[in-house]
């Protein structure tokens, strides 16, 4: 049994009795509507953006294209549910409300304003939770969870539903060459659309060049090296960033950053106390330093900084890196890193960064070890005074350390050595350890070194520590 009859209606007469200046008033109130939502969603969008940005400088930029969706999308969206503000201030009043079927006629208004804000309200609060992730449950959710181009589909799924909608209660009022009249409809909103969307509420470009101008310095600038092993940041109220990166002007000596703050190489000491001072003394021993550095820098500049570092008792360093097959795009692993001092792992390491003066214990404890030394020379690898390719260097390394009992690894760092170089050495016997204690824990425990309780993960780097020792120029006369 149907609700109501719509021939009992007469349609024909309704649209007919609209007096000209509620006629004029409605369409005014319509486009004022259309542009409240436009403009609230606009601002809306741009703010949930500004959140996205982070310590490091990232931040949520769309493209053009992305924002020309955007924007199309909303002004329809505004549009659409704009008409059913005009359709209930024009329909409200006509004397057929007070009719023998006005019941049924107010049932239908109350279904064309009711739907449109229902839908707005679940809409936005799906937005909501969507901008509430990317802002919380992970700053870089949206180069994960990419809304354009994958899902547009969807949206104009959504569109196309809401405006068929409000024709389904139209019906009620119009039936003549109904088809007609809904495209007539759609070709008017869509031309409405075209042109509220040209109107930027927010000058995102402009906001863009002004964040960017803000940051001193971001990953994206910096070529960083490749590594398939990495940990995300913990504790981060005591790490703190040092960014080196090629200078334009000055092609040798590059840029320094310092916790977000430019620095010149002479004052370096000066940032570092500065920092160390303002952390309790209880917690100075946790406070880690994460180097992000372009892979053209020379080493007798972070030999250098490290040089500073261990002045003040600071050992905890660690280089960023980029995973070798990234699933998302690459700037969303910015936050990532592979740690040189890693308690997770119980690493067994003689920390590598320089004293003031060498110290003759640590020569003399690095001098008890049994060594394997890496160094690079003329464009070549050589372990144990033997030319290695670069990649067997993992292999070779795997097979000394297993081979040789009370192992050091010594790498020797070259003051013009380039950090690509040195990387390459340094992970490569981060990468054979690895293997060798993963070999070792399914041989005994039949899993991976890293799915270990503490106390069996302890008893696998007993059997092969990470120990290794950088041997910088200054180094070469006290190792034996």
């Amino acid at each position: 049994m149907k609700l109501f009859s719509t021939s009992k209606f007469r349609p024909e007469q309704t649209f007919n009795k609209i007096d000209p200046l509620r006629f004029y008033i409605g369409i005014f109130l319509g486009i004022f509507s259309a542009f409240i939502i436009y403009s609230f969603a606009f601002v809306i969008f741009e703010g949930f953006r500004m959140m996205t940005k982070t310590e490091d400088c990232s931040f949520w930029i769309v493209s053009n294209a992305e924002m020309s969706f955007f924007k199309i999308f909303t002004a329809l969206l505004s549009l659409i549910l704009a008409q059913s503000v005009t359709l209930t201030f024009w329909l409200k009043e006509l004397r057929e409300i007070s009719s023998k079927y006005g019941y049924k006629r107010k049932y239908a208004i109350n279904n064309i304003r009711g739907f449109s804000w229902y839908f707005t309200s679940w809409f936005f609060r799906m937005a909501t939770i969507i901008g509430i992730y990317f802002i919380l449950a992970d700053k870089k959710g949206y180069y994960v969870f990419k809304i354009y181009p994958e899902y547009n589909y969807l949206f104009i799924f959504f569109l196309i539903v809401l405006f068929l909608n409000s024709w389904l209660d139209l019906r009620l009022f119009s039936l003549k060459r109904k088809t007609l009249k809904i495209l007539i409809n759609a070709v008017i909103i869509l031309i409405l659309a075209l042109g509220l969307s040209r109107i930027d509420i927010v000058d995102y470009k402009s906001l863009n060049r002004a964040i960017k101008k803000s940051c001193i310095v971001n990953n994206s600038q910096i070529n960083l090296p490749e590594y398939d092993k990495f940990n995300k940041l913990e504790n981060k109220s005591l790490i703190k960033h040092i960014y080196l990166f090629p200078d334009t002007i000055n092609n040798d000596k590059p840029n320094l950053v310092i916790d977000h703050e430019l620095v010149k190489f002479s004052n370096v000491e000066e940032k570092i106390n500065k920092i160390r001072s303002r952390v309790d003394k209880s917690n100075r021993t946790h406070l880690q330093f994460i180097f992000h550095i372009d892979l053209e820098v020379r080493m007798k500049y972070i030999n250098e900084i490290k040089k500073k570092l261990s002045k003040y008792g600071i050992f905890r360093i660690a280089y960023a890196v980029k995973p070798k097959n990234p699933e998302y795009d690459i700037r969303y692993y910015d936050l990532y890193i592979n740690s040189i001092i890693n308690s997770a792992y119980r690493q067994k390491l003689i920390i590598s960064t320089e004293p003031i003066q060498p110290q003759p214990d640590i020569i003399e404890e690095v001098n008890s070890f049994n060594k394997i030394i890496i160094k690079y020379h003329k464009g070549h690898y050589y372990i144990n005074n033997k030319q290695i390719l670069e990649k067997d260097l993992v292999k070779v390394l795997k097979s000394k350390a297993y081979q040789t009992e009370n192992y050091i690894f010594l790498i020797k760092v070259e003051d013009n050595m380039i950090f690509s170089t040195y990387f390459t050495m340094w992970s490569s016997i981060l990468s054979a350890v690895t293997e060798l204690r993963d070999n070792l824990a399914f041989k005994i425990y039949q899993c991976e070194f890293e799915d270990l309780d503490e106390s069996k993960q302890e008893k696998i780097a007993d059997s092969y520590p990470i120990r290794f020792f950088e041997v910088t120029e200054e180094f070469n006369s006290l190792i034996k």
